[in-house]
């Protein structure tokens, strides 16, 4: 029995059908027609692949991290990337749109997150920009006397039990000049590190149910004047009221503000003679009002100063993500010819397999370079992007955006069975990595340096077309 095939792919394989002329002649399925095209074209270009050839499948190079101590904050930044991938330091653009949206929001809904491994990022110190805001960030102590609240707050806390997060103090983390974001001089030489200088930490088996300060002019814990915002709501609130600059997208991330407070709630009264206390002057009558003790002033206060306005510090979170064991990149089948460019940065995803628990993976999407709509797992990898179908992402071409992190729930120790589907004509195929067979998808190293767009992954990797045929050393 014989498939018709038509354009390109008949071309190509013709030949299989000189001496079956006989043969009953049954279409192919529209699949068939578009996987039998892709086939023929990367022959063509490329040459027909080793029958040993797995596409870098046949390798497994996972790392457990089930090694990981139990330390709550990890200081040591020169080694973060052996075990974890390194979150980038924030745009100055990005750090002005936060702090304008908690400077100019009053008291914001908190969204809360779950992580356990995570970074905490310093964004930014109350009362050291106040242009624009509707907070002073200034505070008034029950003798008279004002001052910036940020210079109040000390020992920044995660979690109900309070674990300190290392360098968070008088308002701000002090800056770290040796983090290690895996970055090489020389990539053959490990030991020839590139650091770079940001205000981070991370927290390992940590919580993130809380977040809290130590009131340095009282000395108590204060454990809940913070607020969770997600960037997506900082974002939409920026399009309502000006335009986005440039290198300012937040979104996807999450922040913490915290809205500085002196009050009774911690049990202080026998702090009132000693004017470590915030007031607030209201009217003669309000409940629980009273005169400042020991004064002539006849004004009526209630004790305690916050605001509403949660820009007092500004820190951002983000779960830490173990270094991914593997590198996907992939073609969509839509290539138009032998001589199209092959990129091969269709989609480009990491994954960190069965992490953070057995069955559950969690993958990176870095890149979109396609226009089709295509699937990792279960999702869509523009609508994670936040952008349509057309629009390319970090493929040089279209747009730039941070990557997105998502979990995909398979039971499987094998990355090549996570399914990656594109919609063609209305049908979903899946890509294919078939050992000896045409792939549509291959697996790297996490380190591999994606093509730019319309840039033929042979001509960035000369030895590519050599790789596909003999099976030989690596390619890139």
């Amino acid at each position: 029995m014989k498939k018709l095939i038509y354009g390109m792919a008949a071309v190509a394989i013709s030949t299989v059908f000189a001496n079956c002329s006989n043969q009953e002649v049954i279409p192919m399925t529209q699949e068939e027609l578009v996987k039998a095209d892709y086939e023929a074209k990367f022959i063509q270009k490329f040459g027909k692949p080793s029958p040993d050839q797995t596409w870098g499948f046949g390798k497994s190079s996972t790392k457990s991290v089930a090694s990981i101590g139990t330390r709550w904050a990890d200081p040591n930044a020169n080694m973060w990337a052996e075990t974890w991938t390194v979150i980038q330091p924030l745009t100055d653009a990005q750090k002005d749109k936060v702090r304008r949206y908690f400077q100019n929001n009053k008291t914001p809904k908190n969204t809360p997150v779950n992580y356990t491994n995570f970074w905490v990022q310093d964004v930014y110190k109350g009362g050291t920009n106040t242009e624009g805001s509707k907070s002073t960030e200034r505070y008034k102590a029950a003798n008279g006397d004002e001052f910036i609240g940020s210079e109040k707050m000390d020992k920044l806390t995660a979690g109900s039990d309070n674990q300190h997060i290392n360098n968070y103090n008088n308002g701000q983390c002090s800056p770290n000049e040796n983090i290690w974001d895996g970055s090489l001089r020389d990539p053959s030489n490990q030991n020839i590190k590139i650091f770079h200088t940001d205000k981070l930490m991370l927290m390992i088996n940590s919580m993130t149910d809380c977040f809290g300060f130590s009131n340095s002019l009282q000395g108590n814990q204060y454990n809940k004047n913070y607020v969770i915002v997600p960037g997506d709501v900082i974002m939409q609130w920026e399009s309502a009221t000006t335009a986005n600059g440039e290198n300012s997208d937040v979104s996807g991330m999450y922040f913490v503000g915290f809205d500085y407070d002196a009050n009774f709630d911690n049990g202080v009264y026998h702090m009132v003679n000693t004017n470590t206390y915030m007031v607030t002057e209201v009217p003669e009558g309000t409940p629980d009002a009273f005169h400042i003790p020991n004064t002539s002033d006849e004004r009526w206060y209630i004790a305690g100063a916050a605001d509403g306005y949660y820009s007092d510090w500004i820190v951002r979170v983000c779960e830490a993500t173990p270094k991914p064991d593997y590198r996907i990149i992939a073609e969509d089948l839509s290539v138009e010819d032998a001589a199209s460019d092959f990129d091969f940065n269709d989609v480009v995803f990491d994954v960190k397999m069965n992490y953070p628990n057995n069955g559950v993976h969690t993958i990176i999407l870095q890149a979109a370079g396609g226009t089709l709509p295509l699937k990792v797992g279960y999702s869509e990898v523009h609508e994670l992007f936040g952008v349509s179908t057309t629009t390319m992402v970090n493929t040089g071409a279209g747009v730039s955006k941070a990557p997105v992190t998502f979990k995909y729930a398979q039971n499987t120790t094998n990355v090549n069975e996570i399914p990656v589907k594109v919609q063609k004509n209305g049908q979903w195929i899946e890509l294919e990595a078939l050992k000896g067979k045409v792939a549509s998808k291959i697996c790297v190293q996490p380190r591999y340096v994606w093509c730019a767009e319309r840039k033929a992954i042979d001509t960035v990797y000369p030895n590519f077309s050599q790789w596909v045929r003999e099976n030989n050393d690596l390619w890139y």
